[in-house]
């Protein structure tokens, strides 16, 4: 059932935000900001070979994220 819930979470994390800046409400400019929440976005520019201080810091607080929220939940037991 983990491995399930972590396989759509990351699936969301990647495709889902670029999926929902695509559509057409979003086309006035917010869609640009939609799409820089997910992964896709970042590993992207990661990919060209482009290491930029926005992606490092986005990854990192993803990174940090999870742990938070797992401590807590670990806490909670």
């Amino acid at each position: 059932m983990a491995f399930i819930a972590g396989l759509l979470v990351c699936a969301l994390l990647y495709y889902g935000f670029n999926a929902i800046s695509k559509l057409p409400a979003l086309s006035g400019g917010a869609d640009y900001y939609v799409e820089m929440a997910g992964i896709d976005f970042h590993y992207r520019s990661i990919s060209r070979g482009l290491i930029d201080a926005r992606d490092i810091i986005y990854f990192i607080s993803v990174i940090f994220l999870c742990i938070a929220i797992t401590s807590r939940n670990l806490l909670k037991r």
